[in-house]
């Protein structure tokens, strides 16, 4: 995914992982600014069956792998000679009842063997639109535009064009690309083609051997499967099981995963962290509260969530906020005590990633639902702020 960002704070995996260093990467874009993240993987067995279907489905049969090879060789003319020729990845595996990524991996193998050198991806067909009339004197692109070969919403041939103009197709791609990069037309690239040069040794590739490469990722892919499948099935220390995978020991009990700390399981974890929760009467209590000015914000948050006793994440906010929604003013929620108390004290991200604090530090519990509640722990926080309330008089 490429993700780059320092305060991402969770990362749901919908699909099984294809291996535990695929995992570790992915979780691994979490928290990298040294804060709590949660990592969440949902898994049932069917999709573990569903990946292995998935890996034999990517192992060509001799027959496809040869019908590969036949096709590269009949571009150049057969007869073992070389050139280059335009590979639509998507078009050929549809004729030769390919999957594409077979294909492309059946690419890259021929290359390491010498038999193919490919080059950067190009397109022979183009949809243009002109967004500005001035081209900044692009000679060019005046002279394809005043040709007959240019028409808005007609599709452009790349091939004739090059011919006729006596420009390569790549260069007529950087033009075109760079125009499309400065705002001066709308690009839509079509017939996307890999340029595959074709070598003389082609056709001293064995098939068996190629076969027996994919039988071995095949292979290899279904061992990393079960090692995931051992991940999530181990009553193993998270943390412990990577470490381990990777050659480290540890041999601690981290408190971070759901194995080690069993306020981190779905079902059992929701249970446990209600454990902590204020009795209702404490609730009706901490309500006759007063939510002022001056408290800090965490107090404030508090004595809020107290008063919209499970309100969900997003409206206390919005309250608290004092944003002017419809929802809101709907619900009555804008003639409430602590409606707009923050508003110029902390901006939405602000409000945000405090709450997420005051969650991670257990003052305040966050359900699924996202509704929120305190807990015994954000009492005992009010009352050190407020010295006037005996934790034992509210029967905490």
């Amino acid at each position: 995914m490429g993700i780059d960002k320092e305060d991402i704070r969770g990362i749901i995996h919908f699909n099984l992982p294809k291996s535990i260093e695929e995992y570790y990467q992915e979780v691994g874009r979490a928290g990298r600014d040294g804060n709590i993240s949660n990592c969440i993987l949902l898994y049932s067995e069917i999709d573990k069956i569903k990946l292995r279907k998935l890996i034999r489905y990517n192992t060509p049969t001799r027959k496809q792998i040869k019908a590969v090879l036949d096709s590269l060789m009949n571009c150049v003319g057969g007869g073992g000679g070389s050139g280059l020729v335009y590979v639509n990845v998507k078009r050929m595996a549809y004729d030769l009842g390919l999957d594409e990524v077979p294909l492309r991996i059946l690419l890259h193998h021929l290359e390491e063997k010498g038999a193919i050198k490919t080059h950067f991806k190009i397109f022979r067909r183009a949809m243009i639109r002109l967004n500005d009339d001035e081209l900044d004197g692009n000679a060019e692109f005046e002279r394809i535009a005043r040709s007959g070969h240019f028409g808005e919403d007609k599709q452009m041939d790349l091939v004739a064009l090059s011919r006729e103009f006596g420009m390569s197709i790549p260069k007529l791609n950087r033009l075109l690309r760079d125009l499309k990069a400065s705002g001066k037309i709308e690009l839509v690239e079509r017939d996307v083609c890999i340029p595959v040069e074709i070598k003389s040794g082609i056709r001293e590739i064995d098939v068996e051997g190629i076969r027996n490469t994919f039988i071995e990722l095949e292979r290899s892919g279904h061992e990393k499967i079960d090692r995931v499948v051992e991940y999530i099935n181990s009553g193993e220390c998270r943390r412990r099981f990577i470490l381990k995978y990777f050659g480290e020991n540890y041999n601690q009990l981290c408190n971070a995963c759901d194995v080690c700390n069993p306020f981190l399981k779905f079902g059992e974890g929701i249970k446990a962290r209600k454990m902590e929760l204020v009795d209702k009467e404490v609730i009706e209590e901490l309500k006759n509260l007063r939510i002022s000015n001056g408290d800090d914000a965490e107090t404030t948050v508090l004595k809020s969530a107290v008063l919209l006793n499970g309100i969900r994440y997003s409206w206390l906010v919005s309250v608290l906020l004092g944003y002017k929604r419809i929802s809101i003013r709907r619900e009555g929620l804008d003639r409430v005590e602590c409606y707009g108390i923050l508003k110029g004290k902390l901006s939405k991200g602000e409000l945000e990633g405090l709450i997420d604090k005051m969650v991670i530090d257990g003052l305040l519990l966050k359900t699924i639902d996202t509704e929120l509640f305190i807990t015994g722990k954000g009492v005992a926080y009010i009352k050190k702020q407020t010295g006037g309330i005996e934790l034992e008089e509210l029967g905490v």
